[in-house]
This record gives structure tokens, C-alpha cells and sequence, in this order.
């Protein structure tokens, strides 16, 4: 599963997994955030309310998770395409 992503988003982003995701699907050593639904501005909402060391990672709410990154943004709202 790789993805090809814009550089101008790769460069707005400090990943802290050096964007394994685009290769593997994983975020490190982790599985990548499920995601409820999407939102404009740079917003995913995360199915799970657990919460995970990210920079881009955190709490709305009661306790639901969001997830900011530039990256995973772009492919959530592209895959299949």
C-alpha cells in the first residue's frame, strides 16, 4: 500500500515515524488510526477513544479523539482514487 502524497503536505508535517504509513499502513509500530468521518480544515475523527502518543493526536470533547496530521488527511480523503 504505498501512497504518493504532495511534497507541500509532506512538508507541512513533522511525522515522528518518518511517514511509515505510506508504505506499510502502519504508524510505526502501531496500526494506523481508524476513522469515523472527516471533516474540512485538516480534521479526521477517530473511531477509537483510546488515547495514543501522536503530535497529531487529541481529545475533542468527551473524550473523542481527533487526528490533525496533513498526511494522513490527504490519504484518507484520496484512497481509491
Amino acid at each position: 500500500m504505498a501512497y504518493t502524497v504532495p511534497d507541500s503536505i509532506l512538508e507541512a508535517t513533522d511525522c515522528p515515524y518518518e511517514f511509515s504509513c505510506l508504505e506499510t499502513g502502519q504508524c510505526g509500530k502501531r496500526t494506523i488510526c481508524e476513522v469515523d468521518y472527516a471533516i474540512p480544515e485538516n480534521i479526521l475523527f477517530l473511531k477509537s477513544e483510546v488515547k495514543e502518543d501522536c503530535p497529531y493526536r487529541w481529545t475533542f470533547g468527551a473524550g473523542r479523539q481527533v487526528c490533525k496530521c496533513p498526511v494522513y488527511y490527504y490519504v484518507f480523503k484520496n484512497r481509491g482514487r
